[in-house]
């Protein structure tokens, strides 16, 4: 006696095949796929200034000197500039003048050409401690549907093609798995630069990578 109950449910809030005892009748199993491509609308920055205890007047007046520049920019400090981290750290022997502080920034921006201005401004403070954090957008989860839904179509499409090929056809699909649910790959959230100057400093324009989204299913059709 065989008894066989399948409940698959797909990425998709709300969407989900049920169907028992599917290996009673023939049935033609694909693998969908699909992938997105987005550039990103939300550029995190990570802006870190250090100084010694002895010079914490400087950090002070540099970190005043980099909010006004940023407001220049266009930039929405009390929106877009938070404070990350803060310490402390002991450098050699216990004395006040080896004591370096540090802030950590995160700044956001949304676009490339804003992230050149900011670390442009930047280089004239002669603040370099700056690197991508981390890269979203704004409607991530609306892309990561449509993905899932290209890639349950890409599913019906290779069936119907495989189907015709022998002279054949699908039916309704009996059974639905997720093969790899929508995988967020930020292509390890680099950017990259044209040239450098002797000094280190960027010559030319940055660009991101795009946030690449995966996904898979395999589909069970009725085979007529």
């Amino acid at each position: 006696m065989r008894t066989l109950v399948i409940l698959a449910i797909l990425a998709l809030p709300g969407i989900a095949f049920s169907q028992k005892n599917f290996l009673d009748q023939n049935y033609i199993e694909v693998t969908g796929k699909a992938t997105i491509k987005i550039v990103p609308d939300m550029i995190y920055l990570r802006i870190q200034m250090s100084e010694k205890q002895k010079n914490k007047i400087d950090l002070e007046v540099k970190e005043r000197e980099m909010i006004a520049r940023l407001k220049d920019v266009g930039i929405d400090v009390t929106k877009e500039l938070v404070i990350k981290d803060m310490a402390s750290n002991f450098s050699g022997k216990v004395f006040s003048d080896e004591i370096v502080i540090s802030k950590v920034y995160i700044l956001l921006v949304h676009e490339a050409r804003t992230a050149n201005k900011v670390i442009s401004e930047m280089e004239k403070l002669e603040i370099s401690n700056i690197k991508v954090d981390h890269l979203e957008h704004t409607k991530l989860l609306d892309y990561k549907k449509d993905c899932s839904i290209q890639a349950i179509k890409a599913a019906k499409t290779k069936a119907e093609n495989l189907t015709t090929a022998i002279g054949q056809s699908i039916g309704r699909a009996v059974y639905a798995e997720e093969v790899q649910v929508p995988v967020i790959n930020e292509m390890s959230n680099n950017a990259y630069y044209k040239g450098e100057s002797s000094s280190g400093w960027l010559t030319t324009d940055l660009e991101f990578d795009e946030i690449k989204i995966d996904y898979s299913v395999m589909v069970r059709f009725e085979l007529k």
